[in-house]
């Protein structure tokens, strides 16, 4: 592996483990006689750029509820390597812009990728590991699924206006 993937790897890996670094511990750190953690509430992870579901037909079996739910687990695990906002980053493509590598983009095929993984990811240096690298349950897999279906049919609004422009070679 050449230096600049290793570096990638470990970025990912440090910024995939910087929210359970608190872990156990109150806001100052403090743990109850006995080394018992003290009972903290449970932040919730701020989902404000994560894109809402593109209001696009859903598949047989998936409902608002499951792309709503899937938005939410989303926004704990994928956003690390799928960007806040799901328009990508180094370590994974964007999956607002309606263009599939490894699968047609069907929410079949989705889940089994979400479930399988990408080994070996033919753009990006960071193979995605099965069930996206999170603890999701079976349900929440066909959640992140569903979601992840809905915000890539929104190629037509994935870009504004004004990025399109930019975007547009010199003529």
């Amino acid at each position: 592996m050449r230096k600049a993937e290793l570096f990638v790897v470990v970025a990912a890996l440090v910024l995939a483990s910087a929210p359970l670094a608190g872990c156990g511990r109150d806001e100052g750190g403090e743990r109850e006689a006995g080394g018992k953690a003290k009972a903290a509430a449970r932040v919730e992870p701020d989902d404000s750029a994560l894109p809402r579901a593109s209001g696009a037909p859903l598949p047989a079996g998936v409902t608002a509820a499951m792309v709503a739910e899937g938005r939410k687990q989303f926004g704990t695990t994928c956003v690390v390597c799928h960007g806040p906002d799901a328009r990508g980053t180094q370590l994974g493509p964007s999956l607002r812009d309606g263009e599939w590598l490894n699968v047609s983009g069907d929410y079949p095929e989705i889940l089994t990728l979400v479930q399988a993984g990408v080994p070996e990811p033919e753009q990006h240096p960071v193979p995605m590991p099965p069930r996206g690298g999170g603890a999701f349950s079976d349900e929440q897999l066909r959640a992140v699924a569903a979601y992840v279906f809905s915000i890539s049919r929104e190629k037509s609004t994935a870009a504004p206006a004004a990025d399109t422009a930019a975007a547009a070679p010199a003529r």
